[in-house]
């Protein structure tokens, strides 16, 4: 299947694979798969609630700190591993 997106979009798409660790195939499909599975087949979203919009954007500030942790930990990991001990074989 062919997709032709705009440079803009791409560029989004691109983005968030690479802070989901996903390769750009994979996140499309899990945003696909996503829509249809909280959407339904409709393309016209239903209506939210104010509740329903808070708890978006809590979820929202939620994947911002889980992303901010993963990078410190990627970034503790850098730093310790001479630390580490060296398992000989």
């Amino acid at each position: 299947m062919k997709v032709r997106l705009s440079a803009e979009l791409r560029r989004k798409v691109e983005e968030a694979a690479r802070l989901n660790n996903r390769t750009l195939n994979a996140e499309i499909v899990s945003r696909l798969e996503w829509g249809f599975a909280t959407g339904g087949m409709s393309l016209h979203r239903p209506q939210t609630s104010s509740n329903d919009e808070s708890l978006r954007d809590e979820v929202v500030e939620l994947k911002s700190q889980l992303r901010a942790l993963r990078k410190d930990v990627a970034e503790i990991g850098r730093r310790t591993q001479h630390m580490l001990p060296r398992v000989k074989k």
